[in-house]
């Protein structure tokens, strides 16, 4: 689909009359996300610090910690902070799986905005497949009273032939 995206929204487009710019942009992101994507997204983000997170700054330094206050710290649990090894020597504090998480940030919402999407996409196809199938069905109510009709008078035709050839 993804191919003839505009083809196919215009064609949406024409049948649902919907004005799909409203409801997303078409950009030229590729595939489809993979489960196994969502499923990776999903696991770092399980293995992180729970969130919310804050950006706090300082005249020294920034850091990111919790939105939250921590029970034992009395303050924001930290996520990105400054520390010092006990040699002395300062460095940067961040967990292996906040570490993570944060690497994969810029991609893992690039991939989530595309299924969004794909979803809106999903949405608006299923939108349209549901006007179409309402304007069959009113099609369908409309012409069976004529059909039925039809198949009546059939009927009547066939019969008044036989009392005929009965008559006879």
């Amino acid at each position: 689909m993804h191919k003839n995206r505009e083809t196919d929204i215009n064609k949406y487009k024409a049948i649902t009359k919907v004005n799909f710019e409203k409801y997303l942009s078409i950009n030229e992101w590729g595939v489809f996300m993979k489960a196994e994507e969502l499923t990776k997204i999903k696991e770092r983000a399980k293995k992180a610090t729970n969130g919310p997170w804050k950006v706090y700054r300082d005249e020294f330094s920034v850091r990111i910690g919790t939105e939250y206050v921590h029970n034992q710290l009395k303050a924001p649990s930290p996520i990105v902070t400054e520390a010092y090894h006990v040699s002395g020597k300062p460095g940067i504090y961040i967990s292996d799986n906040n570490a993570d998480f944060i690497a994969h940030a810029r991609e893992d919402i690039r991939l989530l905005l595309q299924r969004e999407e794909e979803m809106q996409i999903a949405i608006l196809q299923a939108e349209a497949q549901i006007h179409e199938l309402e304007a069959f069905k009113d099609q369908a109510q409309f012409l069976l009273p004529y059909f039925l009709y039809e198949q009546i008078e059939d009927e009547a035709d066939r019969y008044i032939i036989l009392e005929k050839q009965l008559s006879n």
